[in-house]
């Protein structure tokens, strides 16, 4: 009966239906992590999605883009733990040294209270994210996707985390511990996972102050009228106080105004940064070089500061989506590698405050180079099989150092690499004798 409660309380901590007692923990103390514990439900809501879709008829989600929005979560995972949080020393620092007040961390109002700050900061940071065109270069990665399913929500930035940090010191400076702070900052991000997702149509007279599905369907569409609404996190509230709120109306076309074409994770992620640094150059005076730096992501000269609207691109939701022509069977590959890169990944996420600084750069480089192979795989690059070769090998002479992996778990992987190394090396020597052949003809 423990476990059946403690796992209903988790599935519904997933909705933000909480006891606050039952995370009440002193300032200091490190809060638990809400996000790990909840990975496995998540993953389970994933799968369970993808089977109502086909059971429902509807077109099965796109694997290859799956495999690339969780990748991108494990990116900014994989980030995180390499430099150990150090996003939140600010604001462990002004509460410590700058507090007004010392808020209760064990009282329920102090509990509600903090959810609602926590809340109001995260609507003001997502809609920055979108009106400043240099907070936006990080928050793209996000919208980049042309689907849209629970896995979309995996989805982000590894370099968000370090510019929304300011927006929440108001919250240290009022006294609210950095153990509740913290908390709430996971339980917000949980709460916006089940929100990505077309199976729920409404929800009825809550619609009016949750933010849910369709809320949020809204934000991510790249319709003229859907841009720039619904920030909320979890409280759809905020964007009708501020003037953001919008219902929707016909089915978004998601995406990017200009999508990006790949499933490489480096040219996802950078991939804005890159066009602000040559737009800026090309900006005459430093008044305009600063705007495109501050201003919206559809800002010109002579425009306003978001840009103007009736000027941007209307999408054709007939458009066909971005596809590679990898065959189904690489696509499953990719997938089944991604899988088994989780397993390192989870072992990171658990040790990494006991790893060493250079054990922690080591796991996190290889980390980044193995899900940079499966994003290369998936877009057909020329280098593709070469570093896959490399990648499986590399995996292949670390098993035996892998101390904590069960043997059985490790002999499965091992037999899984070797039968991986031996279809690339077949693919090389079909490939090259396939070159020989047409130079001799």
């Amino acid at each position: 009966m423990e476990a059946i409660r403690t796992v209903t309380e988790e599935l519904l901590g997933l909705f933000y239906i909480r006891r606050p007692s039952a995370s009440y923990l002193p300032p200091l103390k490190p809060s638990p992590n809400y996000i790990e514990q909840g990975i496995p439900y998540l993953v389970v809501l994933i799968v369970l999605e993808a089977v109502l879709y086909r059971l429902q008829g509807h077109r099965k989600p796109d694997i290859a883009d799956v495999t690339g929005s969780m990748s991108q979560g494990m990116m900014q995972e994989t980030m995180r733990y390499t430099l150990r949080g150090c996003e939140g020393w600010a604001y462990v620092y002004v509460w410590r040294h700058w507090r007004c007040f010392d808020v209760p961390w064990d009282s329920p109002i102090s509990f509600w209270l903090t959810m609602l700050g926590v809340d109001f900061g995260y609507y003001w940071f997502h809609r920055a994210a979108h009106e400043v065109n240099i907070v936006w270069a990080s928050h793209q990665v996000h919208h980049s996707s042309e689907h849209y399913n629970l896995s979309t929500a995996f989805r982000q930035s590894f370099v968000q985390q370090y510019f929304s940090w300011g927006v929440y010191l108001p919250l240290a400076l009022l006294g609210v511990a950095p153990s509740m702070f913290f908390t709430h900052a996971q339980f917000n991000l949980l709460y916006q996972f089940w929100i990505h997702t077309e199976m729920v149509k409404s929800i009825g007279p809550l619609e009016h102050v949750l933010n849910t599905p369709s809320h949020h369907r809204v934000h991510h569409g790249s319709n003229v009228k859907y841009l720039d609404k619904n920030y909320a996190g979890v409280l759809i509230i905020w964007d009708r106080l501020f003037g953001t709120f919008c219902w929707e109306e016909e089915t978004p076309t998601y995406g990017l105004v200009h999508n990006i074409e790949s499933y490489d994770v480096w040219t996802i992620q950078l991939a804005h940064f890159r066009w602000i640094a040559s737009d800026v150059r090309q900006q005459v005076g430093w008044k305009n070089k600063m705007k495109r730096l501050l201003y919206g992501p559809g800002w010109v000269p002579g425009t306003g500061r978001l840009g103007d609207a009736s000027t941007f691109p209307e999408p054709d939701p007939k458009r066909p989506r971005f596809d590679t022509t990898v065959p189904g069977w690489l696509r499953a590959y990719v997938f089944v590698h991604f899988m088994l890169v989780m397993v390192p990944s989870a072992n990171f996420a658990q040790n990494h405050l006991v790893y060493p600084v250079p054990i922690c750069l080591l796991y996190s480089a290889a980390l980044m180079f193995m899900i940079t192979c499966l994003g290369w795989l998936l877009d057909g690059a020329r280098l593709a099989p070469v570093a896959e070769l490399l990648r499986c090998g590399l995996c292949l002479l670390s098993l035996p150092h892998l101390g904590w992996l069960p043997a059985a778990a490790a002999a499965a992987a091992r037999a899984l690499f070797l039968a991986s190394i031996l279809l690339w090396l077949l693919r090389g020597v079909v490939s090259a004798v396939g070159t020989a052949r047409t130079k001799a003809e």
